[in-house]
């Protein structure tokens, strides 16, 4: 089974993965696969490079893309997986890959704090 452990920065997708690692479970965080994921312009499919301070104007125009032949790849490694990320423009084809969607969620004081 391919498990998918998704939710906004903050929600403790990393902790867990860290933590399945530490008790034997195979689990990857995707944020630590190299050219995974990109970010594009919308509109032309360019790419366009990603500075951690954008407007908001810039991420209307912007999104983030997984390279979906690429997680296949690496899913295709395993019987069974699980793995943290966040979605995608193109989230559709990237859930599309997992037998089981976990979306993660914390309360504001919470994401607030981290």
């Amino acid at each position: 089974m391919k498990t998918l452990l998704t939710g906004i920065a903050g929600t403790g997708k990393s902790t867990i993965i860290n933590a399945l690692n530490e008790r034997g479970i195979t689990a990857i965080d995707l944020h630590e696969l190299p050219d995974l994921f990109c970010w594009k312009n919308i509109k032309t499919g360019k790419l366009v490079e990603y500075l951690p301070v954008q407007s908001k104007e810039w991420f209307e125009e912007n999104g983030r893309f997984c390279d979906t032949t690429k997680l296949k790849e690496i899913l295709n490694q395993y019987d069974d997986v699980i793995v943290a990320g966040t979605t995608s423009e193109d989230q559709k084809e990237f859930i599309s890959h997992f037998d089981k969607v976990i979306l993660l969620q914390c309360d504001a004081d919470t994401i607030i704090h981290r």
